[in-house]
């Protein structure tokens, strides 16, 4: 009769610290793939949407807003605009929007102008941040609205791209309303 022996394998600590650091640097760089496999567009409307949730929605916020003035002082001059731009009170074919504030923050690494109104009931995020070149140029004064990324969470985002900013429409309104919005922003 033949015993057999079970063999026991034991493994130096260091094999453990060294799979360890394999499984780390495997998941860096497929964070780093899924990131960069993102178009710009979408980043911005990631952006823009995690943003509105943070900063409308539920006040979230990491740092504290500053006054448009402010902004426009430290951080770009182009935020000066939104301190009227749009009226507190705009007039569509289904009610008025209404300002309910006006700042600056950030989300992660981009800093947003931030108008906040009430649309219909909902809370609408008008944004402006520098494009950095990753927007479309628009070539015309009369850039479309158009949509950017895909809706998350029931969350839409609608842009229209200048040379060096973006202008953006964040909220849970229909698409086809919130671009039609951004058409009555626009004028």
């Amino acid at each position: 009769a033949s015993v057999q022996r079970h063999r026991s394998w034991t493994f130096p600590p260091q094999w453990f610290a060294l799979a360890a650091g394999l499984i780390f640097v495997a998941a860096l760089a497929g964070a780093g793939l899924l990131k960069s496999s993102m178009s710009p567009a979408d980043t911005l409307a990631r952006d823009a949407i995690g943003h509105h949730r943070n900063c409308a929605l539920k006040f979230r916020l990491v740092r504290t807003p500053v006054p448009l003035e402010e902004a426009a002082e430290r951080f770009d001059r182009a935020f000066r605009l939104l301190r009227s731009a749009p009226p507190d009170e705009i007039a569509t074919p289904d009610g008025f929007a209404s300002v309910i504030d006006r700042h600056s923050c950030a989300y992660g690494d981009r800093r947003f102008g931030h108008v906040v109104m009430r649309y219909r009931g909902r809370v609408v995020s008008l944004l402006m941040t520098a494009n950095g070149g990753t927007q479309r140029v628009a070539e015309t004064a009369d850039a479309v609205p158009h949509l950017i990324g895909r809706p998350t969470d029931g969350l839409s985002v609608v842009s229209v791209s200048g040379s060096r900013h973006a202008i953006l429409l964040v909220s849970d309104l229909a698409s086809t309303e919130l671009a039609q919005l951004s058409k009555l922003l626009s004028v």
